[in-house]
């Protein structure tokens, strides 16, 4: 295996690792196993690894780890991979994160922080059509607001359990769980605590498995 480092002087506010060189062969075959990535003046990482056939896939990429503080306000699309087992870092200035896990397979997020201390947080369609099988990360979206279609399509069975619920604290109107587990039709359980929606309509439409 090789290390590469690669170092930008200037005033970084935006980066992403889509981009697909001129002379590529493939949109999707790439050896780039880990990415680490520091800075404190990029202010988005919106569709960071957002692939498509126009664009670069990293599907051997099984890490990305962002070093020290993250100042960046967005996460939308960024980690939008079917590979990516892991994502490590604090990004507590983080408000949007649509999309941010799409097609995502069994990750470990023990080391991921979006918990803004003085900002709520959109996560919309967050794991939409993910194939994580179980969620079992109970503070990771105590700042959660507008969880509309969050797991659409999804295959999820576990979304917390009996003895670690999953902290919904921000969840206090009606449109916050709408449609939240849309089209979930493997989901088994969920268990929640600290949640106070003013409804549930639709938060567990066409959930057939729900027990």
């Amino acid at each position: 295996y090789k290390q590469v480092i690669i170092k930008i002087t200037g005033l970084v506010t935006a980066i992403d690792f889509y981009r697909r060189h001129a002379d590529a062969e493939s949109w999707y075959m790439t050896g780039v196993l880990a990415c680490k990535i520091t800075s404190q003046t990029i202010t988005t990482l919106v569709n960071l690894f957002n692939f498509s056939t126009s664009r670069t896939d990293h599907s051997n990429l099984e890490e990305f780890e962002y070093v020290g503080t993250c100042n960046a306000t967005s996460l939308s699309g960024a980690f939008k991979s079917k590979s990516l087992g892991k994502v490590k870092g604090t990004f507590t200035s983080v408000t949007n994160a649509d999309y941010c896990f799409m097609f995502a397979p069994q990750m470990d997020l023990s080391e991921f922080n979006i918990t803004n201390p003085s900002a709520t947080l959109n996560v919309q369609q967050m794991f939409e059509n993910s194939i994580m099988d179980d969620f079992s990360y109970p503070t990771l979206l105590t700042k959660g607001r507008d969880f509309y279609r969050m797991w659409n399509n999804s295959k999820l069975l576990y979304f917390g359990t009996p003895a670690a619920p999953i902290q919904l604290d921000s969840a206090t109107t009606a449109q916050d769980l709408d449609q939240m587990f849309f089209n979930s039709t493997y989901l088994k359980q969920v268990h929640v605590t600290n949640c106070a929606p003013t409804t549930l309509a639709n938060a567990f439409r066409n959930c057939y498995n729900l027990r």
